[in-house]
């Protein structure tokens, strides 16, 4: 069985997966963005010319002020083409895993994961966080770039699949969201998207 936790960064899914983590009896490994992430070399992440084939960070402006939007060059592209066959590996030798992951590219890249993980039971889960307060979050981290949020803020949850349970972590702690979680899947519902 898997948990998928999709929301914003800074949005509270790390702080989720952990305590879920905690929670359940039986051990389950927490992979995701930023495991994947945490792979490609330093000089492959930020806003250098070097970069631009691994993650890219530009600073740009939208209607509301600056943003960071992140670009894949071909070494993220293939990393994340890595990401679901990765995690099918580790569910087919009968582990349970919480994926804590941002949908960037909405249908298709939930598709993937939903075409990819075919035959393993999982909840989708929504990790809600008002922009405000990821804003706040944000400039908290040191290991965040100002402004990430919110150039992928309205996009993340744009992917027209339902999800099974929903948290809001704008002023509900996260061990109180993981305990709603971990009650929800207690009660053994079908999952209504991962089978």
């Amino acid at each position: 069985m898997f948990i998928f936790l999709n929301g914003s960064s800074s949005s509270g899914k790390t702080s989720i997966a952990k305590e879920l983590q905690e929670m359940f009896p039986q051990a389950f490994l927490r992979v995701g963005i930023d495991a994947f992430m945490g792979m490609m070399p330093e000089k492959f992440i930020g806003d250098t010319e070097v970069a631009r084939e691994g993650f890219f960070f530009e600073a740009t402006k939208d209607e509301h002020g600056p943003i960071t939007n992140v670009h894949g060059g071909v070494y993220a592209k293939r990393l994340f083409e890595a990401r679901v066959p990765c995690i099918r590996e580790i569910l087919k030798l009968e582990n349970e895993v919480v994926i804590d992951e941002i949908l960037f590219d909405g249908r298709p890249e939930i598709d993937g994961y939903i075409n990819g993980l075919k035959g393993f039971p999982g909840y989708f889960i929504a990790v809600n966080c008002s922009l405000e307060e990821v804003e706040r979050r944000e400039k908290l981290r040191e290991n965040r770039s100002d402004n990430h949020a919110r150039g992928h803020y309205h996009i993340i949850h744009n992917h027209g699949v339902p999800y099974d349970f929903e948290v809001d972590t704008t002023s509900t702690p996260s061990d109180v969201c993981a305990k709603a979680i971990f009650d929800f899947i207690a009660t053994k519902p079908e999952p209504k998207v991962f089978r």
